[in-house]
This record gives C-alpha cells, structure tokens and sequence, in this order.
C-alpha cells in the first residue's frame, strides 16, 4: 500500500476518535494514572502484535528506541496539560514540534533538496500566531487569556521539544536503520510505559488521584488500541516518505482535526477574543504553507 493511501486511512478511521477521547481524557482527575494505564495497555498490544509477526525484539538499538519511547511518555502528559486548556489553540502552537524535526531532517539526513522559503514563511506565521495569543491586552479579560496562553504556550513548548526530537528518531530507526514496525512499536511503547510511570512518582499525589476502577480504564483500552493502529501506520507512512514532506501533512491533518473538534464539539470558538480569531486564522494559513509548500 502506498504511503498516500495509509494517510489517508490514518486521518478518516483514527484521527477524528482518538483527538476526541484524548480530549475527555486529559481532563479528568487521577491524569497521571490514566497515563500509565494508556501506556501499559498500549505495551502489551505492541508486544502481542511482536510475537504474532515474529519480530526480533531484542535488537542493538533496542535502548535507543526504549529511551526514544520514555521521552513519548514524558511529552503525552505536557500534551494532555496543554489539551486541558485548550485543543484547537494547542493544534495551533505544536507547529514547533515539526520545526524541530524537520531541522534535524534537513542537516543529518540530508533532506535539504525538500527546503525551500515557503518553510521560513509558515514558521513565520505560526510564530506571529503565537505572539498574536500570548500578548497582553488593556483589559482584565484579555490579560486573563492571555495568562492562560502563556501557559498553554508552556506546556506546547515542553512536548515539541521533546517530540521533535522523537519525530525524528522515528524516521531514523524506520528508514535509516530500517527497524521492524512491530518491534519498534513493542520498544516504543514498553519506553513510553517506563516514561508514563516516572511521571506519576514525580507529579504528585494531586496528579495521580484515586485509584482508577475497572469502568475507567474500559476507555483507555480503546485510546491505547487508537494510538497503537495510529502510531502504526505514521510509522509505515514515514518510512515510505521523506520527513520534511510526511511531517507537515500529518501535522496539518491534525491541526484541521484538532481545530474543528475544539471549536464545534467542545465550544472553544465561544472563548475566542477578536484577536484569538485573527491569530487562529494566521495560524491555520502557517500550517497549511508548511504542508502544502511541496
């Protein structure tokens, strides 16, 4: 199957249920227990689709794509944090996680024939954006927003660092080292779990909350299963395709979805001030440069 035909599958059956249960998810109490659960499940699947495809698991970048995996763990929560506060607005800002892998791309895997200036012009947009939501305002309204976009703004900024940086491991293991789908998920996933758990010992009790029951963690089954499928076909699809192209379109999908969700289904568009519209709108149009740019 080509890599277009996967996307396409990935954006229609996956994208739209996992943004929305991810959503309800990042707001509930007991977060950082959720996350553990999301990530154990999300091992064992990976670990069973291992053994049924009779994948190598033990391999010499095993502790390389295990580490890769913790760091997943540790961006998921600074993702749900900033999903709590706002989807549509946390859509717009992680553009910077895809400027970080595309830069890694260009230099150490030599992908600079795929540069060209519209990249400067929607890093440029996407930047103007933030800025655009982070200023203050002369009223007690809009510096309260703007409050709140600062932290968001945060949070986006501790997970796109973080997964910039694994975006591109992704497409080192799977087109450089050319590892194994289903023993790259098994690792990932099993790194993402140790990651999930240092995150609860180190958060806090406020963070963890009660015990989760048996009808809470039904859901995280079907998040883990999303994730998995999801997490398996982006690696396919980057597998077949340069980086500096994949990335942003995959990014883009996600910042559409993401945007609509927000704004429709969970009502943000009522938060919106005048100028959070005119800067959503030049953040949509930065996204979309990027990944039509090609």
């Amino acid at each position: 199957m080509t890599w277009q035909a996967l996307f396409v599958v990935r954006v229609l059956v996956l994208q739209i249920p996992c943004t929305i249960l991810i959503k309800r998810t990042a707001g509930l109490g007991s977060r950082t227990r959720r996350l553990v659960w999301q990530y154990l499940l999300a091992a064992l699947f990976a670990s069973v689709f291992a053994v049924a495809q009779g994948a190598p698991v033990v391999i010499p970048d095993l502790p390389w794509i295990v580490l890769a995996g913790f760091g997943n763990g540790i961006a998921c929560y600074f993702f749900w944090r900033a999903y709590d506060i706002n989807l549509s607005k946390t859509s717009l800002f992680s553009i910077a996680r895809d400027v970080i892998a595309m830069a890694l791309g260009y230099v150490l895997l030599e992908e600079t024939r795929y540069l060209s200036g519209w990249v400067i012009v929607g890093v440029f947009l996407s930047i103007l954006s933030a800025l655009m939501l982070s200023v203050r305002g002369t009223n007690g309204s809009d510096q309260a927003r703007a409050s709140v976009n600062r932290t968001l703004l945060i949070w986006v900024l501790l997970f796109s660092v973080i997964w910039g940086v694994t975006d591109f491991s992704v497409r080192y293991f799977s087109f450089v080292r050319s590892v194994h789908t289903a023993t790259f998920l098994c690792e990932w996933y099993v790194g993402s779990f140790i990651g999930a758990v240092a995150v609860l010992l180190l958060a806090g009790k406020a963070e963890a909350g009660a015990r989760l029951q048996t009808r809470e963690i039904a859901p995280l089954a079907l998040l883990a299963a999303l994730i998995c499928i999801s997490f398996y076909l982006t690696y396919e699809i980057i597998a077949l395709a340069p980086i500096t192209i994949v990335l942003p379109l995959l990014r883009s999908s996600d910042l559409i979805a993401a945007l609509l969700i927000g704004l429709y289904l969970f009502g943000e568009r009522r938060e919106l001030s005048g100028r959070e519209c005119w800067a959503t709108v030049i953040g949509i149009v930065g996204g979309l440069t990027l990944a039509f740019q090609f």
